[in-house]
Order: structure tokens, then sequence, then C-alpha cells
């Protein structure tokens, strides 16, 4: 069998998004002949552990090597910053704010060191990096300059073609210059979306022949579909929508809450019988208070974060999972990591975000309802799951779609790369 060795800074037990992608593709690679080696961070910043991700990560990959800067194994413990003090919040801006490309630069040196032992080690014939953080796409770029094993970027998010990493005039120069040099020891790259492909493409940064495709995925076993233990209450004699996950900048539940606020004015009987949940690190004052304003604070809880087991179990038990993308074109490029999830359960989608990647796999697997950050769009698609709903009248799941996003399909498509440029 061959092997890959799998350049991931986030990996269990962190609780990061970003582990999905590699767990999911990783525990299927041996069926395709090829064995998972793992190169990751002992003592990464800004994370939580989650227990559940580390049995799983322990149960499908043998081969796990782990690596921290100096910094690293001397302030942070499990994830966190050990002291909470002026240090530390100097600590914090000097990586957010000198280091480059991001504040995990300091991993780069060790990293490359125990890279190149890994290789010697296990003979490795491939290496996938995956970005974010850019730290790992230039520890891949340094061992194939070193070894001449072959490299696949997988770029999960765009580097310095992203709208909303834009920085300083300077330091975006000398990105733009590591990724362009990273670029050129590469022997593919793949992306999340076909429009997040095709941005690379088009601005000269990839050639096309060497440019994939490559989504997250959905394993109902890693995201704890079936045999899920996990004791929730949600009320029984309501209409459960749910969010999981983060707000940020640009992804927010206004134009949602209109909506909800609109459907309540024009439609009263749905006030009693619909209850919202949002689930995550998510509960700030601006959104309770905008609910408050528009008079559905009574329709609404909130939950912080969970360990992933007792999040999916949310996700189970509702009727109907909430999706946003953000307002600006870019965004269509962007499929976000918990839609992926939401097929997994199989339950219907209301997704604001207009047109783009992800309104595309929702309407073609036939799972939901589309529509743009317009209140009175929001109000009219939450309605067409609601009368569906109400007659018992589910979605008939085109499971052929759906099935090219099961993670033994999308690893198959990881693995025809690999064999394309061995």
């Amino acid at each position: 069998m061959k092997k890959v060795l799998i350049i991931a800074y986030h990996f269990p037990p962190s609780n990061e998004v970003a582990i999905h992608r590699v767990l999911r593709m990783g525990k299927w690679l041996p069926n395709y002949n090829w064995i998972p080696v793992i190169l990751t961070t002992e003592s990464g910043f800004f994370y939580r552990n989650d227990e559940t991700n580390r049995n799983m990560s322990n149960k499908y990959f043998k081969h796990i090597y782990k690596v921290s800067s100096l910094l690293e194994k001397m302030i942070v413990k499990n994830g966190h910053l050990v002291k909470k003090n002026r240090f530390a919040k100097a600590i914090r801006f000097f990586l957010n704010n000198i280091l480059i490309p991001d504040r995990y630069a300091l991993w780069y040196n060790p990293a490359v060191k125990k890279g190149l032992e890994i290789i010697e080690k296990e003979k490795i014939d491939a290496i996938w990096a995956t970005l974010n953080p850019y730290t790992s796409g230039l520890v891949g770029a340094a061992l194939h300059r070193k070894t001449g094993v072959p490299l696949l970027i997988d770029y999960r998010d765009p580097w310095t073609l992203s709208e909303f990493h834009r920085q300083h005039f300077i330091k975006q120069k000398i990105n733009t210059f590591f990724e362009k040099h990273m670029l050129k020891a590469t022997s593919a790259i793949s992306a999340t979306s076909e429009p997040m492909r095709q941005l690379f493409i088009k601005s000269d940064y990839f050639p096309e022949e060497s440019s994939f495709v490559l989504t997250n995925c959905y394993d109902e076993e890693l995201q704890y579909v079936k045999n899920n233990n996990e004791i929730i209450s949600l009320p029984n004699d309501k209409i459960n929508i749910t969010y999981t996950g983060t707000f940020y900048k640009d992804r927010q539940p206004f134009t949602f809450i209109e909506g909800i606020k609109e459907l309540f004015f024009e439609n009263p009987e749905y006030v009693n019988k619909i209850r919202i949940n949002f689930v995550g690190n998510i509960n700030n004052d601006e959104i309770i208070s905008f609910c408050k304003k528009h008079d559905i604070i009574s329709n609404c809880y909130f939950e912080s974060v969970l360990p992933y087991t007792k999040a999916i179990k949310f996700l189970l038990e509702s009727d109907i999972l909430l999706l946003l993308n953000g307002v600006a074109d870019f965004n269509e490029i962007f499929i976000p990591g918990k839609l992926f999830d939401y097929l997994a359960v199989k339950k219907p989608i209301l997704f604001i975000g207009g047109n783009g990647a992800p309104a595309e796999i929702i309407k073609k697997c036939n799972i939901g309802e589309c529509c743009t950050h317009d209140k009175t769009a929001i109000k009219n698609s939450l309605l067409k799951i609601l009368e569906r709903i109400n007659k018992y009248d589910n979605y008939h799941t085109n499971n052929s779609e759906l099935n090219k996003y099961n993670a033994s399909a999308t690893t198959l498509k990881l693995v025809n790369i690999f064999d394309s440029i061995i």
C-alpha cells in the first residue's frame, strides 16, 4: 500500500471544524490502498478539546506524529494560553499581527524537521497539506523541495486571493510571494468548490489541468448520526429550527430574524409553534437585542458550544436546519462545513445566501429551500418547508446526488488526485 503524509495542524483532540475533512477522508484512504500518516501539532493554539474526536482518530489513524514549537510548549495547555495576563495578551498580539503567514508560523521549522524524519521512516509516496493554516502549505512545499515527494495543496479557503483575509499592503505583498513560492513546489491543488477552483485558474495562480474540486463530505459514523445516545430536551410540540456553529462578520442571522418576524405577522398561527435553537459560539448581546427588538426572543433558545456528538443530536431532533452564507458576492465560492453535517442527518435545510455552491448542492439533492438575504424571500422559503411539514410531505431526497458527498465517494476523488501526481 502507498502512504500519504497529511499535514494537518488542526487534528483531534481539537474541536476545530477543519479536523472533519481529514478525519472523514483519512478513514477511507486504506479502502483505496493508501495509508494516512498524520503530521500535526502537540499543543496547538486557540482550540478546545473534544475527546469524542480523539477516540475516532485513534480508531482509524495508526500513524500520528505530533510536534510543537518551543513557544507552544511553554505557554499552551489543551489549546489555550496558560496565563491570562498582560504577557498572554502580548503573545496573542504577536501571534495574530506580527507573524507571517499566520499565527502558526512558529510551527514551520519543527514541522519541517519532523516531516523529513517521517518521509524517510515511512517511505512516503505523496504529501497532502490542507490549508488553513497557511503555514501547513509552506511546510509541505519545503518537504517537497527537500525530498521530491509530490505535493497536493488542499485549499479549504483561499489565501491571498480571499477578500476576507486582506491585510496591510506590506504583509499582503509578502504573503503573495510566499503563496506563489509554495505553488511552484506544488504538483496539484484542490478546492472545496468549483467557483473557488475557478478563482485560482482565472487569477493565474495554478493551471486548470492540475486543479481539482474536492468538496467536504459526510460520514454517518464519524458524525454520530446512528447510535447517538446524547440526551437533549427539545419540545415535541414545537417546530424546531436549529443553527449550529458560529456567526462571522459577514455571516449573521439578522435577515433571518426579520423574515421570522414577517412570518409571524402574516401567519400568527406559527407564533406559538416555532422554536429557534442557536447552538454554538453565538450567544452575543447584539443578536439577543435584535431578537428582542423584533419580538421573537420568546421563540429563541441559546445554547453554548457543545461536544460534537451533542450538537449532532440537536440536528437529529430538529425539524428544520438553518444554513447561512454571507451577503457579499465573494461568499458564493464557500460551502459552509456544517452543510455536510446537515446532509448526514437528512433534515430539510433552509439556506439563506442566494446562489452559489451551497445552493447548487441543496437543489440537486432536493433537501430544502434556498433564498437570498431578503426577509420576504426568507419568509416564503420557510413557508414552503412548513407547509410540507404540516402535510407530512417529506422532501424526496435525490439519494444518487446525495451519495456523491459521502466520505467514500469523496475519498476516491482524492485518491485519483494522488495517483495522478505520483
